[in-house]
C-alpha cells in the first residue's frame, strides 16, 4: 500500500519532502508497542487481531457542513502541527488537465492575501508563531500546514481557516507566483531523476489523468487564467471536500469547539464527484527508451496491479519487502552483490484509491546490462511463482514493515500527517486497524498467488533512460565506476576509560537510536587519501571478527533494524536504529562490529564500483556539481575543499590494507562519543559500552595500534580569503545559480553562533522560506530557490548564500543579494524584523531537537566539538540577550571579502 510512492512521490509532489515508505499510520507503531507482534507464530504466521480504538486517542468529528476534524493529542510533544487536506489534485482539474491548477492555487493560497488580512500581515503573524509553514500538492490532494508551539494552536487554526475560504486572488501575488512556478518548471527540467519519473508515468499511464505532471506542462501553465483558478478554488475548497487535522499538546475538545466556530461557520456545499478513468493492463509488453544527460542508466519495470481497496494489496505489500527491502533482500543480493549488474535496486507496490496501481522494480545500472537484468528478474519471479517462499520470509517481511513504520514516526508533524491521510484515503480512523489485522491471515500461498496473477512479463511496462551516446563516450573512463525534552534531559556518563556515554530515555515508542561518533572525516584526508573516510564508514557493519556480511545482515535486517555508517567533514559515525525488544541483543553486536571491523576484498571491490559510479553522477544535479566546485575553490588548501566521495584517482588507488590503516589511526578513544536515545535498559547500555571499550583497549595494546592513533582534534591551518573574488563556472544544466561565500567561525569560536543565526534569520528565514532574500527575490519572480546557511567547522567555516535562477536574471539576483548584505552592514534592522527573526530562531532551535534521531546527532556533535552535550540548553537563554545591533555587528564582522561563483551553461570549464 505504498501510497507515498505514488501519491506523494518526491518527483511529483511539489514542496513536500516524502521518503518512499509503505503507507500506514502511527497505529502501526502503537500496535508493536503493545506487543501485538508477540502474537506472531513463526510456523503458523498468525498475528492477533486487536481493537486499537481503545488504545489510540484520536478524536474525529464531522461538522454539520461536512468538514472532518481530527485531533491527535500528544502531551509529550513540544510542538503543535495544524494541517488541512483538500481533495484537489492534478487528477481533478477537468477541463484543464495538465495546467497545474491545483499547484498554482497552492502557491497563491499559502501565505497569500485574503479578505481578512494582507500577505504581509500573514508573514508577520506566522513569524511570531515560529515561521514554519508550507504546503504541497499531489495527484489527488493539496495540504497546508503550520507548525508552532502549543499556545498558538488556535491562531494557526484561524490562519488556515482564512486561507481555505477567503483568498482574494491579489493580482500582484497571482502574477508573481506565475513567474515563480515557471522557474520551478524550468528547474524540474534540469533534474534527470524527475525527467525519468515523468517518462515512467507517461509510459505506464495512458488513460488515467495521473499521467500529467502535478506542476503542469509549461505551455499549458502559461495560458492559465486567473478566472480559471478562482473557479477551481470555489469548486474544490469547500468544507465537505476538506479535512482539518491538529496534533500536539492540545485540549482536543477545545480544538474541536474552536473548529466549529471557524471552519464550521462556512456554508455546506455538495462536494464534487469525479469518476476517474481506470488504467487498463497493458495489452502486451511496452518499452520506452530515452537518452538524457546522465552517467547512469535508469531502469523501471512495472506491472499493473490493484487499487487501495483490493484484498490483494496485502500479499503485494509483503512481496515488495521480501524482494527489495534492505541489503539482505533477494534482489539486492542478486543484482548488486552477486552479479553486480546494478548499482542499486528497489521495489515498490503502489496502490492509489482512484485507479489500479503498479508493482515496480527500479534499477540504476549500465545500459548494456538492461536486457540481462530483465531476464534474470523474470527467473526470480518464476521462482516465486513456483512456490519458493516460506512462512519465515513472510513473518520477516511483516516485522520489517512494522519496524520501518515505527522509525518513520519521528515528530508530531508526521503523526498528524498520517492521521489526516488515513482519513483522506480510508474515510475512517478505523481504516488502518483493518489494514493491520488483514495481514494476520496472509500465508506464503497468498504471496505466490499474487505473483502469478499480476507479475506477467508478457504485459510488462519497461522504461529506460540511458546516457546520451556522445556524453557516454566522453565519460566512458568513469562510467564503469517526541518526548518533551525540557522535562527529560540527556545524561552524560564518563566511563572508567574516559569514553563519554550520553543517554536519553524516552518510552513514548518502542525504538532506540544508538550512535558511535569519532573525529575524522574529511579533516583526516588529503588529496591522495580523499574518500577513505566515506569508504570506511560505508563498510562498517558489513563484516566483523566472527561475523560474515550475510550473517550480520540477516541478524540486523531480520529484526527490521538498521546498522550503518556515514562520514562528514569532521567525523565518522555509526548508527544503530532498532526496536526496544531487540536492543539488548543488537547493541553488543553494534559495538563489536564498530570496534572489530573486517574489510574484505569482495565488499571493497563492490563498494569501489558504487563510489566511482556516484562520482560520475556528480554532474547530473545542478546543486551537487555547484557545491562541489564551490568547496574546491572556497576552502582551497584545506581538507574542507575535498569531496566526501573522493576523486576517481584517489578511489582507484585505495586498498583494503589502506582502509584498515585509516580506521586504526582514527580510533582515538579520547575523541569518541556514544549516544543512546529511546526506550532502553540503561544498565545494559552502560555495561555493554564498558565491556566493549575494555576489549578494544586491550586489543590496541596487544597489536600496538594505539601507538599509531592520530589526534584529529588538533587545528589544521585554513587560510582565510583576503580579497573579494568572482568566478564563472560552466555546468551541464540549463539553469544558472549563484554561490556567495564569506569566511565564518570555528566551533571553538561559537560565542558568535546565535548572533550569526539571528542575522541568517533576518536575511533568509533560517532554514524556512522567509527573510529579506526570499521576500525580495521571490516578489520579483527572479528565483525558485534562495537560502543562506552558516557552516561552522573545526576550523573557520563558511556563511553561504545560494540562489537558483536563469541566465538572463542571475546578474540582477547577484546585485539584489549584495544590496541586502550591504543594508545589514549599514542600517539597524527594525523592531518588527528583530521580533520576527527571534521568534523564528526560537522555533528553529526547538525543531533541531524535536526528534530523537536529530537530538542525538546534535548532542553528540556538540560534545565532540567541545561545546558540551547540553549546549542546546544555552541557545534559548542566549536568545534573550540578543539586540538589533548584534545583526549589524555580525554583518560588519563576517560579510567581508565575498567569494562569488556563478554556475551556468555558459561559464568557463571547471578545472
Amino acid at each position: 500500500m505504498d501510497l507515498k510512492q505514488n501519491e506523494l512521490n518526491k518527483f511529483d509532489s511539489v514542496k513536500g519532502d516524502f521518503r518512499k515508505k509503505s503507507f500506514s499510520i502511527v497505529i502501526l507503531g502503537v500496535l508493536l508497542l503493545l506487543g501485538v507482534l508477540s502474537g506472531c507464530n513463526e510456523n503458523k504466521g498468525d498475528v492477533k487481531e486487536v481493537d486499537i480504538s481503545s488504545y489510540i486517542d484520536v478524536k474525529e468529528v464531522v461538522l454539520d457542513n461536512g468538514l472532518t476534524v481530527v485531533v491527535v493529542p500528544d502531551p509529550s510533544a513540544s510542538l503543535v502541527s495544524v494541517k488541512t487536506f483538500v481533495r484537489a489534485g492534478s487528477i481533478d482539474e477537468q477541463p484543464f488537465l495538465g495546467h497545474g491548477l491545483s499547484h498554482y492555487l497552492e502557491h497563491v493560497v499559502a501565505g497569500g492575501s485574503t479578505s481578512v488580512r494582507t500577505e504581509d500581515q500573514y508573514k508577520e503573524k506566522i513569524s511570531l508563531l515560529g515561521g514554519a509553514f508550507n504546503a504541497y500538492t499531489t495527484t489527488d490532494h493539496t495540504s497546508y500546514y503550520i507548525n508552532t508551539v502549543p499556545e498558538f494552536t488556535l491562531d494557526a487554526v484561524d490562519i488556515l481557516n482564512e486561507w481555505m475560504f477567503d483568498c482574494d486572488f491579489n493580482q500582484k501575488e497571482f502574477d508573481r507566483e506565475h513567474k515563480v512556478i515557471i522557474k520551478e518548471i524550468e528547474k524540474n527540467a534540469a533534474s534527470i531523476q524527475r525527467k525519468f519519473y515523468y517518462q515512467c508515468q507517461s509510459n505506464f499511464f495512458k488513460y488515467s489523468p495521473v499521467k500529467y505532471p502535478v506542476i503542469g506542462y509549461l505551455d499549458n501553465f502559461k495560458n492559465t487564467s486567473k478566472q480559471a483558478l478562482m473557479d477551481y478554488y470555489k469548486q474544490r475548497y469547500i468544507p465537505s471536500n476538506m479535512i482539518l487535522a491538529v496534533g500536539g499538546n492540545v485540549d482536543a475538545d477545545e480544538v474541536i469547539e474552536y473548529a466549529k466556530n471557524t471552519f464550521g461557520k462556512r456554508s455546506m456545499v455538495a462536494s464534487p464527484v469525479y469518476l476517474y478513468e481506470k488504467e487498463p493492463e497493458s495489452f502486451s509488453k511496452r518499452i520506452s527508451v530515452n537518452e538524457g544527460k546522465t552517467n547512469v542508466t535508469y531502469l523501471s519495470i512495472r506491472f499493473s496491479t490493484v487499487d487501495l481497496f483490493s484484498d490483494d494489496l496485502y500479499p503485494l505489500d509483503l512481496l515488495d519487502f521480501i524482494l527489495g527491502n534492505g541489503e539482505n533482500s533477494i534482489l539486492y543480493q542478486l543484482f548488486v552483490e552477486e552479479t553486480q549488474l546494478a548499482f542499486s535496486v528497489s521495489t515498490a507496490s503502489s496502490t492509489p484509491t482512484y485507479s489500479n496501481g503498479y508493482f515496480e522494480f527500479y534499477f540504476e545500472t549500465k545500459a548494456e546490462n538492461v536486457d540481462k537484468i530483465v531476464s534474470q528478474l523474470e527467473t526470480v519471479i518464476e521462482d516465486i511463482k513456483n512456490g519458493n517462499l516460506n512462512a519465515k520470509q513472510i513473518e520477516k517481511a511483516k516485522k520489517q514493515k512494522l519496524a520501518e513504520d515505527i522509525f518513520s514516526i519521528t515528530s508530531i508533524d508526521e503523526k498528524v500527517s498520517r492521521v489526516g491521510q488515513g482519513v483522506l484515503y480510508g474515510n475512517s480512523i478505523h481504516f488502518f486497524e483493518d489494514y493491520i489485522n488483514n495481514f494476520s491471515s496472509i500465508k506464503p500461498k497468498d504471496v505466490v498467488s499474487a505473483a502469478k496473477t499480476y507479475l506477467n512479463f508478457d504485459r510488462v511496462v519497461i522504461t529506460v533512460l540511458k546516457p546520451e551516446v556522445s556524453q557516454n563516450e566522453e565519460k566512458k573512463k568513469i562510467v564503469n565506476e517526541k518526548k518533551n525534552i525540557e522535562q527529560n534531559k540527556p545524561v552524560l556518563k564518563t566511563l572508567e576509560n574516559g569514553v563519554k556515554l550520553i543517554m536519553y530515555h524516552d518510552s513514548s515508542l518502542p525504538k532506540v537510536y544508538a550512535k558511535l561518533m569519532m573525529l575524522g572525516g574529511l579533516r583526516s584526508e588529503d588529496e591522495e587519501t580523499n574518500g577513505v573516510s566515506n569508504f570506511v564508514a560505508r563498510l562498517l557493519g558489513n563484516g566483523a571478527v566472527g561475523y560474515e556480511k550475510r550473517q550480520l545482515k540477516e541478524l540486523v535486517e531480520g529484526k527490521g533494524a538498521e546498522m550503518e555508517g556515514a562520514s562528514g567533514r569532521n567525523t565518522i559515525y555509526y548508527n544503530l536504529d532498532c526496536l526496544s525488544d531487540d536492543f539488548n541483543e543488537l547493541f553488543p553486536l553494534f559495538l563489536h562490529t564498530f570496534f572489530n571491523p573486517e574489510f574484505n576484498e569482495q565488499d571493497f571491490s563492490l563498494e569501489k564500483s558504487k563510489v566511482l559510479q556516484w562520482i560520475s553522477q556528480r554532474e547530473d544535479d545542478w546543486y551537487r556539481v555547484s557545491r562541489y566546485e564551490f568547496n574546491k575553490r572556497f576552502f582551497k588548501g584545506h581538507p574542507y575543499s575535498l569531496s566526501t566521495l573522493g576523486e576517481v584517482e584517489s578511489v582507484e588507488s585505495m586498498t583494503v590494507k589502506g582502509l584498515r590503516k585509516h580506521f586504526d589511526e582514527s580510533l582515538n578513544l579520547e575523541n569518541l562519543v556514544i549516544t543512546i536515545f529511546g526506550d532502553f535498559d540503561e544498565d545494559v547500555a552502560v555495561r555493554g559500552a564498558e565491556l566493549a571499550i575494555k576489549k578494544i583497549e586491550s586489543r590496541m595494546l596487544e597489536t600496538k595500534t594505539s601507538e599509531h592513533v592520530k589526534d584529529f582534534s588538533k587545528t589544521i591551518d585554513r587560510p582565510l580569503n583576503i580579497k573579494s573574488n568572482k568566478v564563472d563556472i560552466k555546468i551541464p544544466q540549463d539553469v544558472a545559480s549563484i554561490f556567495i561565500g564569506f569566511d565564518s567561525f570555528s566551533f571553538s569560536e561559537s560565542k558568535d553562533k546565535v548572533k550569526v543565526d539571528l542575522m541568517n534569520s533576518v536575511l533568509s528565514g533560517m532554514s524556512y522560506p522567509g527573510g529579506r532574500l526570499h521576500n525580495e527575490l521571490r516578489e520579483h519572480g527572479l528565483v525558485y530557490v534562495v537560502q543562506a546557511s552558516n557552516l561552522a567547522g573545526m576550523e573557520p567555516g563558511a556563511f553561504v548564500i545560494v540562489a537558483l535562477s536563469s541566465k538572463d536574471k542571475i546578474e540582477t539576483v547577484e546585485s539584489m543579494i549584495f544590496a541586502q548584505v550591504d543594508s545589514l552592514k549599514t542600517e539597524i534592522i527594525s523592531d518588527k524584523e528583530f521580533e520576527l527573526a527571534v521568534a523564528q530562531l526560537r522555533f528553529y532551535y526547538k525543531d533541531q531537537i524535536s526528534t530523537l534521531d536529530s537530538f542525538s546527532m546534535k548532542v553528540a556533535t556538540d560534545e565532540l566539538y567541545g561545546r558540551g552535550f547540553d549546549y542546546y540548553q544555552e541557545l534559548e537563554s542566549e536568545l534573550l540577550t540578543l539586540t538589533k545591533e548584534d545583526v549589524q555587528a555580525m554583518a560588519d564582522k563576517y560579510f567581508v571579502n565575498p567569494q562569488t561563483f556563478i554556475f551556468s551553461g555558459e561559464g568557463e570549464e571547471s578545472n
